[in-house]
């Protein structure tokens, strides 16, 4: 099993109702039901998703139980609009899996260090579990749970799936819930 298709399977396994898969078009996910994408590139129409979307105008408000952002958020330009729109596009007590690259990993180091790989794959940023940490909590998403996907040996190019401990987790999936406060009522 290679990376791509044991992350789309550990995704699969959290999603739950109705969904939305971001940047989906280059690696749909066959594995999911009930789902919905979302791509600024619209060229893959995979027959288990049931709608496609370009603009974010579009996408409905409110609707989504869970949503994935599957190696995308580290190529978002602008966070605090994207944050949003994900925000209103999720029900209260929806679900965020994000799927992003460990900028400690040792390999990514190594193979950078050696010359191996000179590109930044078009990251725009990159997101330790603090800094991840730290931007979920800012939109007030709460229950943030970090999981190991898989492990790698710097310089081979196959995913382990045991936890071999932070600097050879190449991937994480970070999971969080949307819970909005009850409004008080007023007592006039």
């Amino acid at each position: 099993m290679d990376r791509t298709q044991l992350r789309q399977k550990l995704i699969a396994k959290e999603t739950a109702g109705k969904i939305l898969d971001i940047g989906y078009n280059q690696d749909p996910n066959h594995l999911l039901t009930n789902v919905d994408g979302y791509d600024l590139n619209i060229s893959n129409k995979p027959s288990n998703y049931l709608h496609f979307f370009s603009s974010m105008q579009d996408v409905p408000k409110n609707h989504y139980d869970t949503i994935i952002l599957g190696e995308i958020i580290e190529h978002i330009f602008d966070l605090d609009e994207f944050m949003k729109f994900i925000l209103k596009s999720l029900k209260n007590k929806g679900k965020i899996i994000i799927t992003t690259p460990n900028p400690h990993y040792f390999g990514d180091i190594l193979e950078s260090w050696l010359n191996k790989r000179i590109s930044d794959r078009g990251h725009l940023h990159s997101f330790s579990k603090h800094n991840l940490l730290n931007l979920l909590e800012h939109y007030n998403l709460k229950d943030i749970k970090f999981k190991h996907m898989y492990s790698s040996l710097p310089l081979i190019n196959k995913p382990i799936k045991i936890n071999l401990g932070h600097l050879l987790t190449q991937k994480y999936m970070t999971i969080c819930w949307k819970i909005e406060q009850e409004r008080p009522t007023s007592t006039n």
